[in-house]
């Protein structure tokens, strides 16, 4: 046979092989050992493998990692100077991954790998026990531990004066044949990859491990005031004394009372019976019974019978009540009557009869004073008038109607005194009201409550607190009634959360008044059945487009908030925040531009172009009156008779009735009379002007040197005097000729009433002459197309 030479290569060296090859590897290969032990990994090879072959190999050049990295070389060994190995101690990695690693020409070379994992062994089995089943099993269980992510397999040994077997497993429990007629020894042992666990021997009393099954047929009967309940004899205990339980629960008020009766059977009694005592007529009884062999273990109790409980019709209490409502646009008011009386599943009673009765007149607001309801109703909604009315329920069976109760509706607004002190307090999802006991003595307290459009509940109380679960961030409404010796007094209201949440979103907010610098912010407020919590205050954001936000915060009562001292011509971002005791919500924000012109702006602009309008009408009222309003001239001036300068001088009186306008302290009136007379100019002489001129209307007549009179021939109006007369007065004629005297002597003043100004020019006052006498007057007329004028009286009024 001849040797072959076989070339192997491994990671791009080669080793050559003459005649058989045999493997290289690490060993043990993937073991499974007890967490926390030490193990040893060797490398083996034969003199004939490919390994051990290559010119370099050395055992001492061997080096090992565990998940990648190296061990350390004081952990390394080699056995017999041929094999070398590592040890590793205290392993308690869940799993390791070892490599066997060699240089070759500055090359790391990987000579094998092997995983290990680790384990814990099973724990010691606990609290052995064993139950036996009459003619049938006698099971054993036990407590395995924690679990040790490996299979145990567990074995029980039972030992007794007669039989001594196992039994195995894979978990608790296990079952044998049974056997009653001695005592036995019990242990455990768990096994698995890792390890071995022993229980301790646990001695056992065979009668005592026995577990009688549920007793069957079991039936209940309710009587008055009493259930009775019987049940047969478990299978195989004729010849033992047996004992039961019997076990009823009812509910009350929502909770579940649960009750248990001991009864003894003894070693003949075929039949088991219980007689129960009622606790709550004519409720649901659910209804089981159990038994159990002398000392032994108690059996399952058996199937529960469902029973209800009979009710003396006597013995029905009735709870009444009442809640009145706000009164609509009528007067008619709306009230709900609710009572507790017989259960709806209770079958004792046909229904309820409830009567209402007029008080004021005895008679019914209805159609029919009586009304029959069902045992399912419990509440019952009535609309009244404002008069007082007594409202009587009864539960009837047949013809007959037990305990009956009745409550009065008082008229409206004449309900006895309501509670002053009512509070609330909240805490951990509960509501506890609190009040103060009125000064006139109550008998006892109604307190009623809802959430929303929720059920309403009722309570009677005879203390001055009651508690009441809640649902978080709820509305409740909680009313609190005090019930007087011979009235009911008024309710009080409150609202309350059991626990609070933030508020809901505010529906609308709006900006109004925008001026250059100011603006008001309105919003409605959070509607209660949104909100989560008490809105205890709002505050109002706001910042312009490039600039530091600021805000305003108001109470709850407060829905508006005018800002100013804004920018003039800027945008401003607003937005309105809710906030409560449990947190706050904030609306979306929107925008609006402050005014580039204000009011006031506008009221300066109006009221400057107002002042230059008004500057403008009075200027031109001014020119228009110079122009065509004629001028009452000073008699001074007069061309036609001279005034003495003399008289101007000393009487001033006279300068102050011809020039108003000067008069001081005096009421005086100026009228002009357009009058028509004639003057004959031609007979103007210049040395008796003074006696001439005298004989002119309305002249002044100079009586001395030391005294002037004036004297007005012309009468005065009619109108001034109260007295109707024709306004046109006539004058003295002046003799022709005549010229005043002071004329002819050179005086420069002129007697001012035979003169005046007309339209802006002067002329004397004179009569139409013939046209043959025209020629001769012409220097002293006007022309031809000139009528004479108006003449000047002066009234004086002191």
């Amino acid at each position: 046979m001849s040797l072959l030479n076989v070339t192997v290569c491994n990671n791009g060296i080669c080793f050559l092989s003459k005649g058989q090859h045999e493997k290289c590897d690490v060993f043990p290969k993937d073991p499974v050992i007890r967490m926390g032990s030490d193990i040893e990994i060797m490398f083996r090879g034969s003199h004939h493998s490919l390994c051990t072959n290559v010119t370099s190999y050395s055992p001492s050049k061997i080096t090992w990692t565990l998940n990648n990295k190296k061990i350390d070389e004081k952990f390394y060994a080699v056995i017999n100077s041929t094999i070398p190995a590592v040890s590793i101690r205290n392993f308690i990695l869940q799993t390791g991954r070892v490599m066997c690693h060699m240089d070759v020409d500055g090359k790391d070379i990987i000579l094998g790998a092997t995983t290990i994992k680790a384990f814990f062994p099973p724990v010691k089995p606990t609290n052995i026990s064993c139950v036996t089943i009459l003619e049938e099993s006698f099971t054993c269980y036990w407590n395995s531990g924690h679990k040790t992510q490996l299979p145990t397999n567990y074995t029980v040994f039972r030992e007794g004066k007669i039989v001594k077997d196992t039994c195995t497993s894979e978990s608790s429990p296990c079952i044998f044949p049974s056997d009653l007629w001695s005592n036995q020894k019990i242990s455990v042992r768990a096994e698995n990859a890792v390890g071995v666990a022993h229980s301790d021997i646990v001695e056992l009393n065979s009668v005592e491990t026995v577990k009688l099954r549920p007793p069957e047929h079991v039936h209940v009967t309710p009587y008055l005031n009493r259930l009775i309940v019987k049940w047969e004899r478990p299978m195989d205990t004729e010849y033992f004394n047996v004992t039961c339980e019997v076990l009823y629960r009812y509910q009350r008020q929502g909770t579940w009372i649960e009750l248990v009766e001991s009864i003894k059977m003894g070693d003949v009694n075929e039949e088991g019976v219980a007689d129960i005592k009622v606790e709550q007529l004519c409720a649901r009884y659910n209804v089981s019974v159990r038994c159990r062999f002398q000392e032994a273990l108690w059996g399952d109790w058996s199937q529960s019978t469902p029973v209800f409980s009979s009710l003396d019709v006597n013995d029905i209490k009735f709870h009444f009540w009442r809640k009145i409502f706000t009164p609509d646009e009528k007067g008619q008011r709306r009230v709900l009557l609710m009572w507790k009386g017989v259960p709806s599943s209770c079958t004792v009673i046909d229904g309820y009869r409830i009567t209402i009765m007029n008080l004021k007149n005895n008679s019914c607001p209805m159609k029919s004073c009586t009304m029959l309801l069902k045992t399912s109703s419990s509440r019952l909604n009535v609309t009244l008038g404002t008069e007082e009315y007594k409202i009587t329920i009864a539960a009837y069976k047949n013809i007959s109607t037990f305990s009956e109760d009745s409550i009065t509706v008082p008229a409206a607004g004449e309900d006895c005194p309501s509670l002053k002190e009512v509070n609330t307090v909240a805490n951990d999802n509960q509501i506890t009201v609190n009040w103060t006991a009125p000064s006139r003595p109550a008998v006892r307290y109604v307190i009623d409550w809802s959430a929303g459009n929720d059920y309403i509940r009722w309570h009677f109380s005879e203390t001055t607190q009651f508690a009441l679960k809640g649902e978080p961030q709820k509305l409740y409404r909680i009313a609190v009634t005090p019930l007087y010796e011979n009235c009911t007094g008024q309710e009080t209201m409150l609202l309350a959360y059991s626990k609070e949440g933030a508020p809901g979103d505010i529906p609308l907010v709006e900006v109004s008044d925008v001026r250059e610098s100011s603006a008001c912010i309105s919003w409605i407020p959070v509607p209660q059945d949104k909100c989560c919590g008490f809105v205890r205050n709002y505050t109002v954001f706001y910042a312009p487009d490039k600039g530091t936000a600021m805000d305003v915060t108001v109470n709850s009562s407060v829905h508006e908030v005018c800002l100013d001292r804004l920018q003039y011509s800027t945008v401003y971002t607003v937005s309105v925040m809710a906030r409560s005791n449990g947190g706050q919500s904030l609306n979306n924000s929107t925008t609006f531009r402050t005014s580039s012109n204000g009011r006031s702006f506008s009221r300066v602009l109006i009221g400057g172009l107002g002042l230059i309008l008004f500057v403008v009408i009075g200027t031109l009222c001014f020119f228009m009156v110079n122009k065509y309003v004629m001028k009452v001239p000073s008699p001074q001036f007069s061309t036609l008779v001279p005034w003495p300068e003399q008289l101007y001088q000393k009487d001033k009186n006279v300068s102050k009735l011809l020039i108003p306008e000067c008069s001081e302290n005096i009421s005086h009136s100026l009228v002009i009379f357009p009058i028509s007379f004639d003057l004959d100019i031609d007979g103007i002489s210049s040395t008796s002007g003074e006696d001439d001129c005298a004989k002119l209307p309305g002249s002044l007549t100079k009586q001395s040197d030391s005294s002037t009179e004036l004297r007005i021939t012309t009468p005065p109006p009619a109108d001034l005097l109260g007295v109707h007369r024709s306004p046109i007065a006539t004058a003295e004629r002046v003799n022709a000729g005549e010229v005043p005297h002071d004329q002819g002597s050179g005086d420069q003043t002129s007697i001012g009433p035979c003169c005046k100004s007309f339209v802006g020019k002067k002329e004397c006052l004179s009569k139409e002459r013939s046209p043959e006498k025209d020629g001769e007057r012409q220097p002293f007329l006007q022309s031809q197309g000139n009528v004479p004028q108006a003449y000047v009286t002066m009234d004086l009024f002191d």
